[in-house]
């Protein structure tokens, strides 16, 4: 018995033990977990108050950033309002915007004393200080020539597009990309511009203004007494209207009583039906349609993509464009006033296909057509070859009637290529561009001289 009482014992204190093991495992345990816990909460606390010493930092540095810039805006504003100009500097073409109208954003470019005028619907002007121009009033002609030329020049672009007359000495000037101010009595490039999309068809206004198409839209500039510039959007012929009604800007030109006269392919689709057709339109000085029609003649269609146009002193409208019947062939279509059929000039024959590439008219009301003629056995008429056989580029005169009255003797003056574009201002000058970019400024002796038509003609 006195073992089995020993054993018993030591049973109970083996357990006392084991209990008392680990119930202090786990009191360490829960003490290390605390500790653990709190540890972490410290650090994260710490953390906190970094952040938001730092977050405080940064919130006064931004404050003092914009107190900063406000700051300079204002001078800079001062700086612009009190800012006087060099004589040097004079030629450069400073450009501040106009801050009357919200569809005109001013956005300052890398270049000095440069700033891009944009419209609202995206596109811009940026103003350029080229004065390039070489001048040269010595263009040889032949002794027997009824033509005297006035002046000769090139600018620092070749691809010359357009040539819109404000004064019988200053015209604007334009590629695809460049629009310049020139005035050939002094030499000199009075206002330069660039773009950021394609010009086409640039129409002056006078001096300070001028139209102008890219895409769909025409756009105007204007620039004030005290140079300041605005680009704002004339006509958009994207907006509005019925989403089955597609209407694309061919051409445009200003009639002698000022307003705006426009040709449009207008597309109609509906279902599985579809047609096109060639309008015309009229638009007053302050962009309202005045006036619309078709260009056909009984019911059908005479010209589809209209490229050239210009308005005489009488209301009559001559139109350069595609013959709607016959694609690849081009001829000069012309209406009255009111949009009615008068007459069409065809130079197309059997061998030859024959381009009216530019209209113009004189101060008689006749219409001087620059035609271009290739053989239809040749795709393309290259300048090389334009060169050896001056007669492919001529300037016919017509008169208001469409009668023939005679060819304008262009290969009589040395130029670097055929004439491709005509206008007259005036004074009746003829300014002319060649292939080659050469501009010259000329005067026909005898406009109005009857002569017997060329085997061409005939």
């Amino acid at each position: 018995m006195g073992y089995t009482s020993c054993f018993y014992v030591l049973i109970k204190i083996s357990k006392f033990v084991y209990i008392y093991l680990v119930r202090s495992v786990k009191s360490i345990t829960v003490i290390f977990i605390g500790t653990l816990s709190t540890f972490r909460r410290y650090k994260k606390t710490m953390s906190s108050k970094e952040n938001l010493c730092e977050a405080d930092f940064t919130a006064k540095q931004s404050k003092d950033l914009n107190e900063q810039d406000k700051t300079t805006k204002i001078e800079d504003k001062e700086d612009i309002k009190d800012e006087v100009f060099t004589e040097d500097m004079q030629n450069d073409e400073i450009i501040t915007v106009s801050t009357e109208t919200s569809s005109i954003l001013q956005t300052p470019t890398a270049e000095a004393d440069a700033l891009q005028l944009t419209s609202s619907l995206g596109l811009s002007l940026k103003s350029d200080d080229t004065d390039f121009i070489e001048m040269r009033k010595d263009l040889k002609t032949d002794n027997d020539s009824e033509i005297e030329c006035v002046a000769s020049f090139r600018l620092d672009f070749s691809d010359v597009s357009r040539i819109s007359c404000v004064s019988p000495t200053k015209a604007w000037i334009s590629s695809s990309s460049k629009i310049r101010l020139v005035d050939i009595e002094n030499g000199q490039v009075l206002r330069s511009y660039k773009s950021d999309v394609p010009v086409c068809f640039l129409n002056a206004l006078n001096e300070t203004s001028f139209l102008f198409s890219s895409g769909n839209e025409i756009s105007k500039l204007s620039i004030a007494n005290d140079n300041t510039s605005k680009l704002e959007t004339f006509l958009d012929f994207s907006a509005g209207g019925k989403k089955s009604v597609q209407r694309r800007l061919d051409v445009f030109t200003l009639s002698p009583s000022g307003d705006l006269i426009v040709c449009i392919t207008q597309k109609w689709t509906c279902a599985c039906f579809s047609s096109i057709a060639s309008l015309i339109e009229r638009y007053d000085n302050e962009a309202k349609l005045v006036q619309s029609g078709k260009i056909q003649n009984k019911g059908k269609k005479l010209i589809c993509d209209a490229y050239s146009l210009i308005v005489n002193s009488n209301g009559n409208i001559c139109i350069a464009g595609e013959k709607a019947q016959q694609k690849g062939e081009y001829w000069v279509v012309v209406l009255d006033s009111n949009f009615h059929f008068r007459y069409f000039y065809d130079r197309n024959t059997t061998s030859q296909i024959h381009n009216p590439s530019s209209l113009a008219t004189d101060l008689k009301n006749n219409v001087l057509i620059v035609n271009t003629f290739r053989d239809r056995t040749k795709r393309k008429v290259t300048v090389e070859m334009a060169k050896k056989k001056k007669e492919l580029t001529y300037v016919a005169i017509i008169d208001e009637n469409g009668i023939f009255r005679l060819h304008l003797p262009t290969d009589a003056f040395h130029s670097d290529g055929p004439v491709r574009f005509i206008t007259i201002d005036n004074e009746s000058k003829a300014w002319m561009i060649t292939d080659a970019g050469q501009i010259i400024v000329a005067t026909f002796k005898d406009l109005s001289k009857r002569v017997e038509p060329s085997h061409d003609e005939k």
